[in-house]
């Protein structure tokens, strides 16, 4: 049978992917085992072929935390368009569910404590459960850190040194090429004062006013 995942857990795993990128997802999962295909549960594909539950591995060591996550989820119940009716969580031990929802939160007695991973199973119907709205329960992502290896240091430190000696050298060119065009200017000012004819004044003129122009150039 072919099947997918409510459209809602794919936003859902992709916001908790990008906020925690290295989290483990050793206990992830959508689909059932066979020992779910031979019970009901929304880890089997409804009549639609959709999939409604997803599991999300326990690991706050690297940004993924059970505990805040289905009290975020608990909280969201009931007034996000994916946690409508039928939709519930369950994290160690314990369900909250949209259609119990003045209970709050109850004891799980299932053979699986959940202890690992956190389950949710989205609404029933197509309207809630293939919702695209974001979640928004694990607020902003966590900036990356790779720059800040020790490797990646050194690399942008010799960058930076290599790009301030390349810039000091273009101020020295700089420096010593206006020095040699004052030396330059002079010369021809003092030509041209002189006894020269009109066509050689004319082109030592265009000449200092070359110079001029490189000189007016930004650096």
């Amino acid at each position: 049978m072919t099947w997918r995942t409510a459209r809602s857990l794919d936003v859902g795993l992709d916001e908790i992917n990008r906020a925690a990128p290295r989290r483990s997802k050793i206990s992830d999962g959508s689909i059932g085992d066979t020992a779910h295909s031979s019970r009901v549960s929304d880890h089997n594909p409804n009549p639609a072929g959709v999939v409604r539950a997803r599991d999300f591995t326990h690991d706050p060591a690297n940004g993924f935390d059970c505990n805040k996550f289905a009290a975020a989820v608990g909280d969201l119940l009931g007034k996000h368009p994916a946690l409508g009716s039928g939709a519930y969580v369950i994290w160690n031990r314990r369900i909250k569910s949209t259609d119990r929802l003045s209970e709050g939160w109850r004891p799980y007695t299932g053979s699986n404590p959940h202890d690992k991973h956190a389950h949710v199973s989205v609404a029933t119907a197509a309207s809630g459960y293939d919702n695209t709205q974001p979640w928004g329960v694990m607020g902003a992502p966590e900036p990356e850190d790779d720059m800040a290896s020790p490797e990646v240091k050194q690399q942008l430190n010799e960058i930076q040194q290599t790009a301030a000696k390349t810039l000091e050298e273009l101020r020295a060119f700089r420096r010593g090429k206006t020095a040699s065009d004052k030396k330059v200017k002079a010369l021809l000012r003092k030509a041209i004062e002189s006894g020269w004819d009109d066509a050689t004044k004319a082109q030592a003129r265009e000449i200092l006013a070359a110079i001029q122009a490189q000189e007016d150039e930004p650096e």
